[in-house]
């Protein structure tokens, strides 16, 4: 199983279970919070002008230099 580090600067699609795939926005995470054991649970995500804190299960990673 291949570990994604989410980092400040990547791109994600913030899914909601409330609207169809085709509309959920793009976001730019702009800070994270790992946890005790040092992974990233959660992160802070801007969508346009306004900042969201989402767990990393609500997010879609698009871009990886991995």
């Amino acid at each position: 199983m291949v570990q994604l580090r989410l980092v400040v600067g990547d791109v994600v699609l913030v899914m909601n279970s409330d609207t169809p795939r085709g509309t959920w926005p793009l976001g730019i995470i702009v800070c994270v919070h790992p946890g005790q054991d040092s992974r990233v649970r959660v992160v802070k995500v801007q969508v346009g002008q306004t900042v969201y804190t989402r767990p990393v299960t609500a997010l879609c990673l698009l871009e990886c230099d991995q």
